[in-house]
C-alpha cells in the first residue's frame, strides 16, 4: 500500500507555478505549495502473496490497484535517443555517432 500525492496534479501545479515565474514573478513571493489531491495504491498481487486478506472496505477507497507486474523496457532501452534527421543522412554521419543515448 502507498498513499501520496498525485504525480500528475503535481506536474500540472508546476507548470502553472513556473508559468508565475517565467511572467517574472519573484519565487520568494510565491506561496509553498502543499500537495492537494492524494493516491492511495494497493498492490494486490503482493497483498495475496504475503497471504494477507484486504478488507473490502479498504478495496473500496483504493484509488488504483495494481493486479500484476508491470513490465518495464530494459534501461538501455528507456534512454535510447533517436537521431534528429532524417534516414537519408545516417551514411554521411561517423559510426561514432549513429546510436547515442542520454546516458
Amino acid at each position: 500500500m502507498a498513499y501520496g500525492a498525485s504525480l500528475p496534479d503535481l506536474y500540472r501545479r508546476t507548470a502553472a507555478y513556473m508559468d508565475k515565474i517565467l511572467k517574472e514573478a519573484k519565487p520568494g513571493d510565491l506561496p509553498v505549495q502543499h500537495p492537494v489531491q492524494l493516491e492511495f495504491v494497493l498492490n494486490l498481487k503482493t497483498a495475496q502473496a504475503l497471504g494477507v486478506a484486504i478488507p473490502q472496505s479498504v478495496l473500496m477507497q483504493v484509488t488504483e490497484v495494481i493486479q500484476q507486474r508491470r513490465s518495464t523496457p530494459p534501461r538501455e532501452d528507456r534512454w535510447f535517443v533517436e537521431p534528429p534527421f532524417p534516414a537519408a543522412d545516417q551514411g554521411k554521419r561517423r559510426p561514432a555517432e549513429a546510436g547515442r543515448s542520454l546516458f
